[in-house]
């Protein structure tokens, strides 16, 4: 099975198959532009995350929490899942003015695995205890006329 028909099987699954008992699904879109994170800095004995990562992360944590709550009515449960989690992730960035006008992918500054780190490290603690649990990542990164963001699809077990 190619990597395509993995990625197409599970967004039908997400979208549109019944849910098993244990089984979650998640999916939000998170505006403004993506961003990546940073490494951690290092002063003398103290390390620090640097604040425009903190940032973001915060931002994301903020909407997801925002987001789940206005789908469902309820605050993500107390305890996150504990089981396998699968993440779909599509970063979506503005068209820019000169060049690229035929382009779908977006290569650019900023490393993807980057982008995902973010994510993942905001989702830990809300949809699943540890990023250990991912066992499966798809994503990509696009040019858009519209909204810039990032579109984030999970099924999570228990």
């Amino acid at each position: 099975m190619t990597n395509s028909e993995i990625v197409a099987r599970f967004m039908k699954k997400l979208m549109f198959e019944d849910a098993e008992e244990n089984e979650h699904r998640y999916y939000f879109f998170i505006k403004g532009t993506p961003v990546v994170l940073q490494r951690a800095r290092h002063v003398g004995r103290v390390v620090y995350t640097p604040a425009k990562s903190q940032r973001a992360k915060n931002y994301i944590r903020d909407s997801v929490l925002h987001e789940q709550h206005r789908q469902t009515g309820y605050r993500p449960p107390q305890h996150p899942h504990g089981g396998e989690v699968f993440l779909v992730l599509t970063f979506f960035f503005r068209r820019p003015k000169r060049g690229a006008k035929d382009k779908k992918y977006r290569i650019g500054s900023g490393d993807l695995s980057n982008f995902l780190k973010l994510i993942e490290d905001a989702l830990q603690g809300i949809i699943y205890r540890d990023d250990r649990q991912i066992v499966s990542v798809e994503t990509c990164q696009l040019y858009t006329d519209g909204t810039e963001g990032t579109a984030i699809g999970i099924i999570a077990y228990d």
